[in-house]
């Protein structure tokens, strides 16, 4: 018998979709993140899978809006392009769409290093070890080497 024809997978894609709907109203969600979602409350995968094709299908649920919505806000919150890129990887969105969303994003990640340089540390460094942890901060934060280093040399220009 066709699971789809049963009564209660109906009732049951019903009751994920109205779950999947509240959630989305929260926030976005990767498409790998919300079927994660669904079924840790031991849903069919059919089930689950027949709701993100109808989320998908009617634009509620998109990889790439959440991508941009990710970069923008990581990026807001001093991440650099390094870092966020894994995040939104290890969430299932595919490179072309990362690609898409920072190129969308329109931050300047040049001057992102330096402002999140700039309010980390607020004098210039003493020593060649000063500046190494400087250089390791924004490493961590996940910006990339040409960035790091046109930060720190546009901050030593502005002490």
């Amino acid at each position: 018998m066709d699971a789809s024809a049963n009564p209660d997978f109906e009732k049951i894609k019903q009751a994920l979709l109205a779950k999947s709907l509240r959630l989305l109203a929260r926030r976005e969600y990767a498409e790998r993140e919300l079927r994660r979602k669904l079924e840790a409350g031991g849903a069919e995968a059919e089930a689950v899978e027949a709701v993100i094709a109808h989320l998908i299908e009617n634009n509620w649920l998109s990889d790439f809006r959440y991508a941009e919505i990710l970069v923008r806000h990581r990026a807001g919150q001093g991440y650099g392009p390094v870092r966020i890129s894994a995040e939104l990887k290890q969430q299932g969105v595919e490179a072309d769409m990362i690609r898409g969303a920072f190129s969308e994003s329109g931050v300047d990640w040049f001057e992102r290093a330096a402002a999140v340089l700039r309010k980390r540390f607020r004098e210039k460094p003493e020593s060649p070890s000063e500046l190494q942890k400087q250089k390791r901060y924004l490493l961590q934060r996940g910006f990339n080497f040409d960035e790091i280093n046109e930060a720190v040399k546009y901050e030593a220009d502005e002490f």
